[in-house]
């Protein structure tokens, strides 16, 4: 008689906390449910304000409804009950301390909401997770099946997360290639010894190199993973939380307006520079610094791809940027750890000298004093620095090497790492996928 009502206080027990669990998801589903109906609200009514400014008034100076979006939310906005803010181009939204929902702003203001149980990333912990499930950036990821790539042994480190998917990042900056000089894949010269990286110069490289890169990190999808790509820039600030509107600072959600790269100088970021040729010489003039037009020490200004100079004036916004890892500034200072500690897993994983240079699917553009540079960020000497195509001055240019190339790709939401093992001195683990 003892075990029989044992047997059905156990179950009593078992009905309520599975009732209770139930009620709980029902709750953060009605929550979720109006935290995007009160998200729809907000960014409806920051669209049409845009747009009201933009073309009504012509007062608006925001590109798009997307960055009008995250100049208004700014550093949180609180409605209805919810907080919401933004991090790089995610809008997420909490209730207290939980987080109910996350999703990319696309350029026309639209929100792209991820599926329920997406996995979320923390700066602060430099963890992502997924319910239960918590991994460090810089873990490995082993994919056990058969590779679609000759020579990859399907090691993968953990990169972050993107569109609330598991982001990952091949363990080493060079793809397995075999010489195909026609695509520009050749051993490097700089570098370990033997590994083959791609090659890009000229017009043809800016034109056609983020289409190359991607493409070397799509032959990587197969049943686990997708949307392969190969590195961005956007990947390495969020993890260094660099800012290119606030340097020096620790900032990986971009929300802070401080000290900008190439401060009062004419390269200053997002600067809008105008040149133009006057009696054969130079000048140039912005808007945000050095505004008084300036003459230049060089007398020939050359468009990418143009034999010719200039006879209007030109304009550009500079976007270029170069900084270490550990400073968040140009100044290298190994002793320093505003962004990443030199010992750091995440250091290792993304600036150590032995695996750089290496190309990084991101361009930019160096609007400075002697004229303009067509060039893509590279990781090179343990920072993120500039490689050029085409300079206004010179036109086009050679880096005569191949640099290396790092494939990212996106764990496919139903599939779930499990862990396999952990190395106690370096603290890093190992998942199987």
């Amino acid at each position: 008689m003892l075990l029989i009502l044992a047997g059905i206080t156990i179950n009593a027990i078992t009905g309520s906390e599975n009732a209770m669990k139930k009620a709980q998801e029902a709750r953060t589903k009605n929550d979720e449910g109006a935290a995007k109906e009160q998200a729809t609200i907000l960014v409806t009514g920051y669209i049409q304000d845009y747009l009201n400014g933009k073309y009504v008034n012509e007062t608006e100076t925001a590109s798009n409804e997307k960055e009008y979006i995250k100049n208004r939310i700014g550093t949180g906005k609180t409605e209805g009950g919810y907080t919401f803010t933004v991090d790089g181009d995610e809008l997420i939204i909490t209730k207290g301390t939980e987080e109910l929902a996350s999703g990319s702003i696309l350029d026309d203001g639209i929100i792209e909401w991820y599926e329920q149980g997406y996995w979320k990333y923390d700066h602060e912990t430099q963890t992502v997770k997924k319910g239960d499930l918590t991994l460090n950036i810089g873990d490995y990821v082993k994919d056990t099946g058969t590779q679609t790539v000759s020579g990859f042994d399907g090691k993968w480190r953990v990169l972050g997360v993107e569109k609330g998917q598991l982001l990952l990042v091949t363990s080493t900056y060079y793809a397995p290639f075999k010489d195909d000089r026609d695509e520009g894949i050749q051993k490097v010269q700089v570098g370990p010894s033997g590994n083959y990286g791609l090659r890009l110069k000229g017009v043809d490289g800016w034109n056609n190199g983020i289409k190359k890169l991607n493409s070397i990190g799509a032959i990587y999808n197969n049943d686990k993973l997708e949307n392969g790509r190969s590195i961005k820039v956007e990947d390495i600030n969020k993890i260094t939380g660099y800012n290119p509107n606030n340097i020096g600072v620790n900032d990986p959600k971009q929300t802070g307006i401080g000290r900008p790269y190439g401060n009062e100088k004419i390269n200053q970021y997002k600067n809008k520079v105008t040149y133009t040729l006057e009696n054969g010489r130079v000048y140039y003039q912005g808007t945000k610094a050095i505004t008084k037009k300036t003459q230049s020490t060089v007398a020939t200004f050359k468009p990418l791809g143009e034999r010719g100079d200039i006879t209007e004036p030109y304009t550009v916004d500079s976007t270029a940027y170069m900084y270490y890892p550990t400073t968040l500034t140009e100044v290298s200072d190994d002793n320093q750890s505003v962004g990443l500690a030199k010992n750091s897993v995440e250091y290792d994983m993304l600036f150590r000298t032995q695996y750089t240079p290496c190309w990084i699917a991101s361009p930019c553009i160096d609007a400075n004093q002697y004229g303009v540079s067509w060039t893509f960020f590279i990781v090179y000497s343990g920072a993120i620095n500039l490689c050029g195509f085409w300079t206004s001055g010179n036109g086009e240019y050679d880096p005569v090497d191949a640099l290396g190339v790092r494939p990212v790709v996106s764990l496919k939401s139903d599939i779930i790492p499990t862990f396999s093992s952990k190395d106690e001195t370096t603290g890093i683990s190992t998942y199987q996928i």
